[in-house]
């Protein structure tokens, strides 16, 4: 920070993207840790809002069968990324927009498919709406489009 308060720079303390973690994790590995801490540290007012309910109900989160880290508290780490995006100017909205992306992503992982055969092709279909009508209400979208 510069004298005025302004940010100056920053550094990156843990830093892991790998694209296939999303969907896919090892043994006792778990996937991004913003996940988790959405789920422990969000109020149950705002899950309620982003239809989340706990870690264990979530696909995505439990591929790894590793829901927790001893010595981690994501409720804990939940504040500190709030206060971080408030220190870095995120405004309330923009903030709300991240926090229903990521409860998006969760939700994507636990659509279901059906197979079956269409005209003598492989297909799918999805077997329950539940979740994607939650997707749709989230990102705004039109089931029907």
């Amino acid at each position: 920070f510069d004298a005025q308060g302004a940010i100056e720079g920053a550094r990156i303390e843990q830093y892991l993207l790998e694209k296939s973690r999303l969907a896919h994790q090892a043994k006792d590995e778990r996937n991004y840790h913003v996940f988790y801490r959405l789920l422990a540290g969000c109020s149950d007012a705002e899950k309620q809002k982003l239809s989340l309910t706990r870690a264990e109900d979530y696909v995505y989160l439990t591929a790894g069968d590793c829901i927790s880290l001893p010595g981690m508290d994501d409720a804990e780490e939940w504040q500190r990324i709030r206060g971080a995006m408030k220190v870095l100017m995120f405004s309330e909205a923009d903030q709300w927009n991240i926090f229903v992306l990521l409860a998006a992503c969760l939700h994507l992982g636990n659509i279901e498919f059906e197979g079956m055969t269409v005209n003598n092709m492989d297909a799918s279909e999805i077997s329950s709406d539940r979740v994607v009508r939650d997707v749709c209400k989230l990102l705004s979208v039109d089931q029907g489009e």
